[in-house]
């Protein structure tokens, strides 16, 4: 009983162990704009609805992704102007609204480039050779 009992008590703590927390950056979500594509192509009749999707200027700590929804039947319109966090997992991108919402948004990278920032440098002051 007592072996049984510590067997399970390993187990509860290996899985515990196993399950990583989810490392999530913040960035702020600059603007969106709304542009045609393409949902799906008829080839029958070589016609191609559309409608139209969301793309998003995600900035991050030094870079900016221009971000599209994956799913474009059911996209998720996100707050201009506000943090959200985010991830990357290998070959994909996942957002989330808030620190409290669990719930993962995946996106496609269409696009990313630097970050230039605008800090004010900062000038060192001419050390002056009481010599001269």
């Amino acid at each position: 009983m007592k072996l049984k009992l510590a067997l399970a008590a390993l187990l509860l703590v290996t899985l515990a162990q196993a399950e990583d927390a989810k490392k999530y950056h913040n960035g702020k979500l600059l603007q969106m704009e709304s542009l045609q594509c393409t949902v799906f192509e008829n080839q029958s009749a070589n016609a191609s609805d559309s409608a139209l999707c969301h793309e998003y200027v995600l900035q991050g700590d030094d870079l900016l992704f221009h971000l599209r929804a994956k799913d474009v039947r059911r996209p998720v319109l996100l707050p201009v102007g506000k943090q959200v966090g985010y991830r990357m997992e290998e070959d994909r991108f996942y957002l989330r609204l808030a620190a409290s919402d669990k719930k993962e948004h995946e996106y496609l990278v269409l696009s990313i480039e630097p970050r230039e920032k605008s800090e004010a440098r900062v000038q060192t002051a001419l050390k002056v050779n009481h010599l001269q």
